[in-house]
């Protein structure tokens, strides 16, 4: 069980200020249809984007629309997923989803070309061709492992949408700590009084009473200290044609716009 990260890192060095996304190029083809995945070798996989041009003032890009990694114009992929869920293709440390996964999907916003926080269409279909079922796993250190004693973050709707998925990551790290596993937290030295100053914090940055907060106990995004920011969703298929996505986190800050 590795030590749980230090609260105090949630906003980085002192002086660090919040870095806007930077905004993506044109669109200069549409997303390619699905394909089936032939090799062995796991895949990142991409996002759509609209056909029509995107504001920018950045020459054309020479990738495939979304894709993360970036992979060369003309590569077929057979999965993609909404844009607002994938990490930044310009700049991965800068999320284009703002939201802190404390919070319910209700409140993550966007940064718009023109410097404002909008909010997002949780409407949106959040991946494409339509699927029925996701299954989300973690590159994160700390969360792969406790997720290996809560198991993987199910999605399943007929057609998934934004929300579906942000709202089963926010459920999924507001579950209670179990008695049996606050246990084996409290085994690695140093990590109560983490988790301790983490519900704090969590309490501190909520919408609810501060009071009624802390009444209900640790959940398990505490264990994450003040790796709070969703970075986005890494989709990567197999040799088998399975995939999973990776739920990627970090520091904050996460602006907010109310």
């Amino acid at each position: 069980m590795p030590r749980l990260p230090d609260i105090n890192f949630r906003f980085g060095h002192p002086g660090t200020t919040f870095r806007h996304p930077v905004r993506l190029p044109p669109a200069t083809s549409p997303a390619f249809q699905y394909s089936h995945l032939f090799g062995c070798q796991p895949l990142c996989l991409s996002t759509w984007v609209p056909n029509h041009p995107l504001p920018a003032s950045t020459p054309a890009a020479t990738w495939e629309p979304g894709t993360f990694p970036p992979e060369p114009l003309g590569i077929s992929v057979p999965l993609h997923l909404h844009p607002h869920l994938t990490p930044n293709p310009l700049d991965p440390s800068i999320p284009t989803l703002l939201w802190d996964v404390i919070h319910p999907p209700e409140l993550a916003r966007i940064y718009s070309g023109r410097h404002l926080l909008l909010p997002v269409d949780l409407n949106a279909k959040a991946v494409r061709p339509m699927a029925s079922e996701l299954y989300i796993t973690s590159d994160h250190p700390v969360l792969a492992l406790w997720m290996t004693i809560w198991g993987p973050i199910m999605v399943r709707n007929p057609d998934i949408t934004l929300c579906d998925v942000l709202d089963a990551i926010y459920k999924y790290l507001q579950e209670p700590m179990k008695p049996e596993e606050m246990e084996l937290l409290k085994s690695v030295p140093g990590n109560e009084a983490n988790i301790q100053y983490a519900a704090h914090q969590r309490a501190t940055d909520s919408y609810d009473l501060y009071s009624v907060t802390m009444k209900s106990g640790f959940r398990r995004v505490d264990v994450l200290g003040g790796h709070r920011m969703f970075m986005g969703l890494r989709p990567v298929v197999f040799q088998d044609n399975t995939w999973k996505l990776y739920l990627s986190l970090r520091p904050g800050p996460v602006p907010r716009s109310h």
